[in-house]
Order: C-alpha cells, then sequence, then structure tokens
C-alpha cells in the first residue's frame, strides 16, 4: 500500500533513512504508564495506529491482557508485527490491518485514546486543549 497523502517527507521516509528499529520517545517506561494511566485491563480494545512491527501492541497484549488492532501502511511491517505476536503468544489477542493512518476513519472512542496517548507522551503538543 503506498501512502496517498501530498506530505513529504513521510515519517515512513525518515524512519527508513535513520535505520531507527522504532520511533517511541519515552520507550517503554513512557508506554507503561500510559497504559497504567489508562487503566488498561482484559477485555479493553486498543488501536495501535501506525504500528509498525507491532511493538507496543504486543507489549499492551502480554502485560495488560487487552485486545489489540494494529493498522499499519506497510505489509512487510505486518508480516513482521504477526510474527513477533506469535513469537509472544498473544496473536489471540493482537490482530494487524493494512491500513494508512493519514486516512483511517477512527470512531469518538479510538480518537479520544489516541488524543490522550498523544498528551501523555508529547504534553507540550496539546498544550493548548
Amino acid at each position: 500500500m503506498k501512502r496517498k497523502g501530498i506530505y513529504k517527507p513521510t515519517i515512513e521516509d525518515i524512519i527508513e533513512l535513520s535505520g531507527l528499529e522504532t520511533l517511541h520517545p519515552g520507550g517503554f517506561a513512557l508506554t507503561r504508564r500510559t497504559a497504567e494511566l489508562a487503566d488498561l485491563k482484559p477485555g479493553f480494545k486498543v488501536l495501535d495506529v501506525s504500528s509498525g512491527r507491532g511493538t507496543q501492541s504486543v507489549f499492551y497484549a502480554k502485560e495488560f491482557g487487552v485486545e489489540v488492532t494494529g493498522v499499519d501502511i506497510s505489509e512487510d511491517m505486518l508480516r513482521s508485527a504477526q510474527e513477533n505476536a506469535k513469537e509472544a503468544g498473544v496473536d489471540n489477542l493482537v490482530n494487524f490491518k493494512l491500513g494508512d493512518s493519514q486516512i483511517c476513519h477512527l470512531t469518538i472512542i479510538h480518537l479520544m485514546w489516541s488524543l490522550m496517548n498523544v498528551r501523555l507522551e508529547y504534553p507540550m503538543t496539546l498544550k493548548k486543549f
């Protein structure tokens, strides 16, 4: 799948050029804290937009027992994410789908979760909210 947006360079271009394995400021300490603040627990459903290799999706499923749907534009990333979920023993809780985050249609609940996640990870960017 190719991005339909006109914004260049894309984040994928930057990641590919940089050689980064994951783009997540704050690392797993922040991932864990975000999940704790959201009070994630079994039965919850989480949407991971631009899920990449599924690192955070697998973490949420394994550590908190939540069901996660990951969406990414790269078929290679989705294959890698599925393999990572299977290796971690959470492939029954994690599902990955092909999609473009720039045109992804979200329900208000998923949008609220995404905004909360961004607000916790990047507090300066949403200061006016």
